[in-house]
């Protein structure tokens, strides 16, 4: 393989890393799972409904979101 050919690819796997670095933030950290009684591996505070506005956190490019009341 030439090095002309092998830079052409690194943009790519750069690209691959960064999805793939999110997707597993997301699945590990904030993703609900049923096994956890719909809640995240890593423990938030339950908020109450009139805390204020509600913004949105997204995760994998606004693939998927997580939402929360502003501070």
């Amino acid at each position: 393989m030439s090095s002309s050919r092998s830079s052409a690819n690194h943009p790519h796997k750069r690209h691959l890393r960064r999805i793939l670095s999110g997707t597993l933030h997301y699945y590990c950290l904030a993703r609900p799972h049923l096994s956890l009684d719909r809640n995240s591996p890593v423990e938030r505070e339950a908020e109450s409904p009139d805390c204020g506005k509600v913004i949105t956190i997204p995760y994998v490019g606004g693939l998927h979101h997580r939402y929360r009341h502003a501070a």
